[in-house]
């Protein structure tokens, strides 16, 4: 089994090696107006507004950023989250089920 912080560096280096430009701010409406690049998905389950407030709610973290990517074929949000002890932790969100991948 693998452990929990190497799958995330993992899909981290996954999300790199795509070529995503970087990561989208989340503001009043991720996506809208963004380069196609960081557009939302089409026909997710979950919008990356969603995905932002869930990360949020569940770390009590301060979000830093937020964009859309891929792995395995998968649509992903990548969320950058500054936690309460300082430190910085990319959360990866499933964008059809909203599954934290990591």
């Amino acid at each position: 089994m693998t452990h929990p912080t190497r799958t995330a560096l993992l899909l981290a280096a996954a999300l790199a090696a795509t070529g995503i430009a970087g990561p989208a701010r989340a503001g009043p409406d991720p996506g809208r107006g963004a380069p196609p690049e960081v557009r939302e998905p089409a026909a997710v389950g979950i919008s990356l507004r969603q995905a932002v407030r869930k990360v949020r709610r569940l770390t009590g973290g301060r979000v830093l950023s937020a964009g859309v990517g891929e792995v395995g074929g998968n649509p992903v949000y990548r969320i950058k989250v500054l936690m309460p002890g300082g430190r910085v932790r990319v959360v990866l969100v499933d964008a059809r089920t909203g599954e934290i991948l990591d």
